[in-house]
C-alpha cells in the first residue's frame, strides 16, 4: 500500500489550491506545486522553499516590516530568511505563508484587483473590528475574520 493508504481508500480529489500562484506555483517548489490539500500539508510541515516567500513579496509589494508582522518573525529573521532563498522555512513560517497567500488570492478575487485587494488588506476594516486586515493574517483566529469579511462581501453581506 502506497503512502499509508488502505486498499480501496479513495484518493483525495485534486482540486485548485488558491494562493500557490502567488508563491511561485511550481517555480518555487523546485519539483512540482502540491496538487492535493494533503501535500500541501506535507510541503508546509516540511517548510516551503526560501524563493517562495521572495516570490510573495515580490507579487504583494508588502514591505518587509509588513511581512514580517504577518509571518510572526523579527525583520531581522525575516532579512534571514530573504538572503537565503534555497533554504527551507520553518514549518510555522511556511504555514503562516501559505494562510497569508491564500487570503490575498482570495482578496483578489473578491474584490476583482489585485491592486484594490492590496489596498484592502492594508485599510482598517469595519467588518474586522476597524483593523486593518493584514495585520489579522499572523494569527488563525485573526485570519479567519479576514476570510468570513471577505465572503460576506463576496455574497453581499457588507458589515
Amino acid at each position: 500500500l502506497e503512502s499509508g493508504q488502505m486498499s480501496g481508500a479513495p484518493k483525495p480529489a485534486a482540486r485548485k489550491l488558491p494562493g500557490l500562484r502567488l508563491l511561485g506555483g511550481a517555480r518555487a517548489f523546485a519539483a512540482r506545486a502540491p496538487a492535493t490539500a494533503l501535500e500541501l500539508s506535507d510541503a508546509l510541515d516540511a517548510g516551503l522553499p526560501g524563493a517562495a516567500l521572495l516570490e510573495f513579496q515580490r507579487a504583494t509589494r508588502l514591505s518587509a516590516a509588513e511581512l514580517a508582522r504577518v509571518l510572526g518573525v523579527s525583520t531581522k529573521c525575516f532579512g534571514r530568511y530573504q538572503a537565503a532563498p534555497r533554504h527551507r522555512l520553518p514549518a510555522a513560517v511556511s504555514d503562516r505563508l501559505y494562510r497569508s497567500a491564500r487570503l490575498v488570492d482570495l482578496a483578489g478575487s473578491v474584490l476583482g484587483d489585485p491592486e484594490a485587494a492590496l489596498a484592502w488588506l492594508r485599510e482598517e476594516q469595519p467588518g474586522v473590528g476597524r483593523r486593518r486586515p493584514l495585520d489579522l493574517l499572523a494569527t488563525d483566529p485573526g485570519a479567519a475574520e479576514v476570510e468570513a469579511e471577505l465572503l460576506r462581501i463576496e455574497h453581499g453581506f457588507l458589515a
